[in-house]
């Protein structure tokens, strides 16, 4: 199996380095340079945020399956290297052009039209441009291609993942030592996957002889030691041939940095940026001297990382494979629950698992209601839970528990730290993949807590229920569902203060004043700007529209377009739950088909509002209005 030609990594051969003046930059290709030029049949997806374009022709479900890994990739660097380097930032012009493609011809395409773009590669694609992965540094571009050469490749699509993880570093950071983005590559695919399928410049290879699954148990040896490796193991550049044992302890190393709390990847990456010659172009193949690389880890992991990663490295489940992954979080959660003396109370239903200190008469009564909180759901939204599947929440109260369990849970599933560290600080989280919910709510006595936690149960049932759906959609359902059973709406966006207090009770009422008061202008709270527990501005706005609320990202709290999702969703759930159920199921529909979205669903203002016309009826609007009139 040739998966990668130990000079095939290599751009066309170009001067080395010096400490001279930086030669002039390349033309710069555009980000649409191969668009409108390519054969019909190449989908086109490109991210939100633009970082990243990718051309296939391979089938709908497996490019499917590589835009929700990518996505999932290009955030997980986000949370390690705080943000996603965009724009100015970014230290090469993106973005960086993926493709993965199913035929000799359709690659064949793809590089004559960078040739056409970049005659300097006439040659190089001339004698590379054949073999199943071409990578380049100058545009960004990686080539994958699947087909009957490469049957015996068991996850092609981890190929572009790691090829784009390769190619992003470089965006981000220009040229860096070849081994380290490797590294980062390996953690990443084990992070998403709990496999390490693909590496770059590996030549022939018996794949028995590298079980995918085993490589955190192949890199505890060598980072634990005795003794740890030496930085010397670690460097490589981009050319140089694959090895095994190497690539087990550049593994190692990546997974630390992507954890460790301190952030040393960025520290690293900064630190290798400022000390490239400005002469060193995108696809020069830079390796500094190893007591220099040597040098610079010591100064931006700190002098003990070592010790560090090997710390960590003692405390990683070593199991490999997806559903090891899942046992390993599952028991993680097992661990924390006994540590923290939850106690483990099952609904009658058995649909929902609640861990949290509190008697079993109380935890009696919030099960029940949850029950009857979630039936209600069910029959008004036609979603269902998938057979066999219960609900497992978690209630902690104090914050010293709540960061805790996050810190615990975190270990046990490395890739969601950032995710964790978030919600430590925010109070609730869902986690990604798994029906499990944590809530910072106090069960012992008074609304709150019950209230807090019907409210992330919710979340987690439509998740799981109903699948991915607008988050103004899901955060309207959730406080129409809080205020209907509790009377007041508590857990919205960790808004907190004097004013927030006073809202509680109101929303039918502002939503029905925003919804169908008189007057272009409302008048409505601000929290623009406004730390948690600040008191916001009031100020005036023209009167919200439907059109305003389908396009609302909701990542941001806005007083208007929440109490419009609020109105949305208490119309949809008491009087049209036919119509609710309807326009659930095309969303699921459009989110199956709408694959190229590469990102949170969010379907546009004009979409949105066809499918509620399609679901609830052309008179919807005037149905809705005249409903919250008479409440």
């Amino acid at each position: 199996l040739h998966l990668w030609p130990a000079s095939g990594a290599a751009p066309p051969a170009l001067p080395a380095a010096s400490s001279g003046p930086a030669p002039p930059p390349a033309a710069a290709v555009g980000p649409d340079f191969l668009f409108g030029r390519l054969p019909e049949g190449l989908a086109r997806v490109a991210a939100a945020d633009g970082r990243w374009v990718l051309y296939t022709s391979r089938p709908p479900e497996e490019a499917r399956r590589l835009v929700e890994l990518l996505r999932r990739a290009a955030g997980r660097l986000d949370e390690v290297l705080g943000g996603p380097a965009l724009g100015a930032a970014a230290a090469v012009p993106g973005p960086v052009v993926l493709a993965f493609v199913g035929s000799a011809a359709d690659q064949a395409a793809i590089l004559a039209e960078v040739a056409a773009l970049r005659p300097i590669l006439t040659d190089w694609i001339a004698r590379w441009g054949e073999l199943p992965q071409v990578i380049l540094w100058n545009p960004l571009l990686a080539v994958v291609r699947h087909d009957d050469t490469t049957a015996l490749v068991q996850r092609p699509e981890l190929q572009v993942v790691h090829h784009y993880i390769r190619t992003e570093l470089v965006r981000r950071y220009g040229s860096l030592p070849g081994w380290l983005p490797e590294a980062v590559g390996y953690a990443i695919q084990d992070e998403l996957t709990g496999e390490v399928h693909a590496a770059a410049n590996r030549g022939w290879v018996d794949l028995d002889q590298d079980d995918p699954r085993r490589w955190r148990e192949q890199a505890s040896g060598r980072m634990i030691g005795p003794p740890p490796p030496e930085p010397a193991e670690l460097f490589g550049s981009r050319v140089e041939p694959f090895d095994q044992q190497r690539a087990y302890a550049r593994f190692g190393l990546g997974l630390w940095l992507l954890n460790d709390p301190r952030r040393p990847l960025a520290a690293l990456c900064e630190a290798l940026r400022a000390s490239r010659p400005p002469s060193v172009l995108p696809e020069m193949d830079w390796q500094p001297a190893a007591e220099d690389q040597a040098r610079l880890l010591e100064e931006a992991l700190g002098p003990d990382w070592r010790q560090r990663a090997a710390s960590f490295w003692r405390t990683v489940s070593l199991a490999g494979g997806p559903e090891a992954r899942r046992r390993a979080l599952l028991d993680a959660l097992a661990a924390v629950g006994e540590e923290l003396a939850l106690a483990d109370h099952r609904s009658r239903s058995r649909r929902i698992r609640l861990r949290a200190a509190i008697p079993g008469k109380r935890a009696t009564a919030v099960l029940r209601r949850l029950d009857r909180i979630l039936d209600r759901l069910a029959d008004r939204t036609g979603c269902r839970l998938p057979d066999g599947e219960a609900l497992e929440l978690f209630a902690v109260p104090a914050q010293e528990d709540w960061a805790l369990l996050c810190r615990r849970i975190a270990a046990g599933a490395p890739g969601l730290g950032g995710y964790l560290e978030r919600a430590t600080a925010n109070g609730g989280f869902l986690l990604p993949g798994f029906p499990v919910a944590g809530s910072r709510a106090d069960l012992g006595g008074g609304p709150w807590g019950e209230q807090i936690l019907a409210h992330d149960a919710v979340h987690l049932w439509l998740r799981r229920a109903c699948g991915e759906l607008p988050l103004w959609l899901s955060e309207g359902i959730a406080c129409a569902v809080e205020e209907e059973e509790f009377g007041t709406v508590r857990r919205v966006w960790n808004l907190d203060g004097f004013v927030f207090d006073a809202m509680l009770g109101a929303w039918p009422a502002t939503a029905k004043d925003y919804l169908v008061g008189n007057g272009d202008t409302i008048r409505c709270w601000d929290w623009t700007g406004i730390p948690t527990g600040g008191e916001p501005r009031r100020v005036e706005k023209p009167r919200p529209t439907l059109a305003d609320l389908y396009g609302y990202r909701a990542t941001r709290y806005r007083d208007d377009l929440a109490h419009l999702a609020f109105g949305f969703a208490a119309y949809a759930m008491k009087a049209d739950p036919k119509g609710l159920a309807a326009f659930l199921a095309a969303l699921r529909t459009e989110y199956q088909e709408n694959w190229r979205a590469a990102g949170r669903f969010e379907p546009n203002p004009d979409l949105t509002a066809r499918l509620v016309t399609a679901s609830f009826g052309p008179d919807f609007e005037e149905r809705l209005r005249r409903w919250w009139r008479r409440h």
